[in-house]
């Protein structure tokens, strides 16, 4: 299977140490399970000292006779094999960090000791929807009389869950190696096995939290989103609040088409974890997409009323000669429908006009490099659809094979020029966040193209958009200080909203 996130070890291993190791399998702690260590007494206290049973033995017996700071260490030392039994042989412990300040990250009254574990993706509830590396999470250790007992997160104070969750979302960034994954989903959509577009829960998930749905853009992964993912987790009140999805797909598939996919995936899920609607996770969301990642972000918060149907048919659905699956098929590759669970959506360095370099040179040679896959040109063949009920105008992008990610991104594309045009939704909060370089200074310094590199201003612009924030960026927006610091404050405010 190949894995989903890009290995990102040397940070991982700066802030948990022992985090290497082969991806683990365990299986997943109740509430209520109690892990005990033998803890027979010596017969006294002159035991080995140098032996952590012996000193938790003696513990017992004399409180007094062992020092503080001698008992957390056997205490410690115990853990660690408690831990490795009960969730698995690579678990980790996060009692020894500190804080830049030089204090102990984790102090509790009742000495809980914080574990880092995983789960496969076959023992959990969506196998679908979480990365083939694993659920990476955690829980606590708490020593009692009969040696340790497991504290699950919501046991936890709101600050540890924020930094643990954290860490956990590091070791599973620690864990897994896509490196090829950028390309290979752009030069060979085809190579992508069903289950491994889609949508990817980074941590458990939660019924109460909101989703915060991120989507990359062309040439790309999950990766981007790694600076915004550990700044979102590791504030408690928004860690509180939101729960991380990501979007993984393609992007060598045309932006209709993957936002169709990714629409499928998040009905999929929504259905399969709370078919009677009623989670928090299933009636709100926000949406933060990248690039083409934003163009597929528009696509979901707006209402296009048959247009791009129209555009490219010339008969309505029910008139299509095609059989049942294929008219659904184009009824949602060919239909943008405004999903009503998302109040916030950021759109960062996105061509809703399109992007030059889609007919450039090295537009043009990407193009014919892109392999489409069978289960997309099917859809499209001569033999299934007949060419004379689609419209003159879409003709040389359906007839034979269907078009790929970098043609329908032409400014001349006929269904990118409708998109653009589509109003925006204003009951959604929507902040659309545009690099230029040079910054909004560009705009006005004459003989200054305003532009990111790849996307110019002009085809970046959103009207109607809630808010419009220009950076001084290049295309790499999404890490870019205050597209976070948007992104953030879209939360906050979805928060306020309550």
């Amino acid at each position: 299977m190949l894995s989903f996130y890009r290995c990102f070890a040397p940070l991982a291993l700066v802030v948990l140490a022992a985090c290497s190791g082969a991806p683990l399998v365990t299986h997943s702690p109740g509430p209520d399970l109690d892990v005990s260590t033998a803890n027979t007494p010596g017969p006294t206290c002159a035991a080995n000292q140098s032996d952590p049973g012996a000193i938790l033995n003696c513990a017992a017996l004399d409180a007094g006779s062992i020092s503080p700071v001698l008992l957390r260490s056997a205490q410690i030392s115990a853990a660690r094999d408690v831990a490795r039994t009960t969730f698995g042989a690579d678990a980790v412990l996060a009692e020894n960090l500190v804080t830049a300040e030089g204090k102990p990250r984790f102090e509790s009254p009742t000495g809980d000791i914080p574990v880092i574990y995983s789960q496969p993706v076959e023992a959990t509830p969506f196998p679908d929807n979480y990365p083939p590396a694993g659920l990476y999470q955690f829980a606590a250790l708490r020593p009692s009389e009969a040696g340790f007992d497991v504290v699950p997160p919501s046991k936890l104070p709101a600050d540890w869950q924020a930094q643990l969750t954290e860490m956990a979302y590091l070791r599973l960034l620690d864990a897994t190696n896509f490196s090829e994954d950028r390309l290979l989903g752009f030069f060979d959509p085809g190579s992508r096995r069903d289950h491994e577009s889609g949508i990817y829960m980074v941590e458990p998930y939660d019924p109460d939290r909101i989703p915060v749905l991120m989507i990359h853009g062309l040439r790309s992964s999950p990766k981007v989103w790694i600076p915004l993912t550990r700044q979102i987790m590791r504030d408690p009140v928004l860690n509180s609040r939101f729960q991380i999805w990501h979007a993984f797909y393609p992007t060598g598939l045309p932006v209709y088409y993957s936002t169709a996919r990714i629409r499928g995936a998040l009905w999929n899920l929504r259905s399969e974890a709370d078919p009677a609607g009623i989670h928090i996770a299933s009636q709100r969301m926000a949406v933060v997409g990248h690039s083409m990642g934003g163009v597929i972000t528009r696509h979901l918060i707006t209402e296009d009323n048959g247009a791009l149907w129209n555009a490219t048919f010339r008969v309505p659905p029910e008139d299509l000669p095609v059989d049942a699956v294929r008219r659904a098929n184009y009824e949602l590759i060919f239909d943008a429908r405004q999903e009503p669970q998302i109040e916030f959506a950021a759109m960062v360095n996105s061509p809703h006009r399109g992007s030059n370099v889609a007919v450039g040179l090295v537009g043009r040679m990407g193009s014919r490099l892109i392999a489409l896959p069978g289960e997309f040109t099917s859809l499209f063949a001569s033999d299934s659809l007949p060419i004379e009920y689609v419209q003159p105008v879409m003709q040389p992008y359906i007839n034979g094979t269907g078009p790929d990610s970098v043609r329908v991104l032409s400014p001349t594309h006929p269904l990118m020029r409708i998109s653009a045009e589509l109003p925006v939704p204003q009951d959604i909060d929507t902040v659309s966040i545009i690099g230029v370089k040079g910054g909004p200074a560009c705009l006005q310094t004459p003989g200054c193209f305003p532009t990111d590199g790849v996307v110019p201003y002009w085809s970046a612009r959103l009207e109607g958009a809630g808010k419009e924030v220009i950076i001084d960026s290049h295309h790499r927006g999404f890490d870019h200080s205050t597209t976070m610091a948007e992104v953030i404050a879209g939360l906050n405010r979805m928060i306020g909203r309550q």
